[in-house]
Parts: structure tokens; sequence; C-alpha cells
């Protein structure tokens, strides 16, 4: 028997490698299968408890046990060291993801004090801002403290066309 991984990768000759050595097997299982039915039939014993038994020790598999230690050591085993590779795997790409900042509890009532600190207005096109936080947290995003710098600007163009006019 055979236990292939990675049928969906593979190229057709494999595939058709597989597939004649499967018929090939089940060909021969099932004419074993047919000689010790017919043996139990005749009245011929072996000594087996099953003629299932019988016909996976003959070919080498270690009988109904052999194969189910087989299955156990290599399909069910194998089936959780996938099941914690996976698992790995998303707390892997969990901690990769950019963590979401929490929302203000009521962005209304969220107040900030924007500083415009500017030496000579004809020297200098762009003033600095600064956005501190009432409550000295830093929970602002970069998106908001964009549309502050914008808002504030805005005004300060508003409030200077305003002086000239």
């Amino acid at each position: 028997m055979t236990a292939h991984i990675g049928y969906e990768t593979t190229h057709q000759s494999v595939l058709d490698l597989l597939t004649d050595v499967l018929q090939s097997f089940l060909i021969q299982i099932s004419q074993h299968l047919k000689i010790a039915e017919e043996d139990e039939e005749n009245g011929r014993l072996c000594g087996f408890p099953h003629i299932a038994e019988r016909v996976l020790t003959e070919l080498g598999m270690g009988g109904i046990r052999g194969l189910h230690d087989y299955y156990q050591s290599r399909v069910v085993k194998y089936i959780n060291i996938l099941r914690k590779r996976c698992y790995d795997l998303n707390g892997h790409y969990a901690k990769l993801l950019i963590p979401k900042s929490p929302p203000p509890v009521d962005k209304m009532n969220k107040m900030v004090r924007v500083k415009v600190e500017e030496e000579d207005v004809a020297e200098s096109d762009n003033p600095e801002v600064h956005f501190p936080s009432l409550d000295g947290e830093v929970g602002l995003s970069s998106l908001e403290t964009g549309f502050q710098l914008l808002n504030s600007l805005e005004a300060e163009t508003h409030l200077q066309s305003l002086g000239e006019g």
C-alpha cells in the first residue's frame, strides 16, 4: 500500500504509476481473498480467525493489527501534526497583523489641543503643529491626526484671508 502526499502538485506520470500500482495491489488482494474464501468453504482451515487476517498476513501487512497500527502511526499522527502546524501558522499570522487601536469611547467628547508654533509667517511656509492629547494618551490614529492637521491648516488659511481682507 502507498500513502502518497502531494497528489495535487505531482506530475501526471507519477499519478499514472501510483494508479497502476494500486490496480495491481487490488487485483492481488482480491485474488488472495478469493482463494482464502474458497479454502474456507472447502474446509481447509489455516489457523486464522478471519480470511482478512490471513490475506493481510500473507501479503506482509501484519494482519488487521498491523493495518491498524499503520493507520494510527501514519495517518492519524500526520493529521495531528498538520493541525498543530495550522494552529501555529494561524498564531504567527495573527502576530503579523497590524493591531487595531481601540476606538475612543465617545469621539464627540474627546478634545484635542492644537498648538501652532510660527517663527515668522513670511519666512516659514510650513508651521510646526503639535497634537497633544488632553489625557496624555497616544491613542490617536494617524488618519485622525492627518484630518486634524488638514482642518487646522484650512482654519489658518481662512484666518489669514480674513486678516488680509
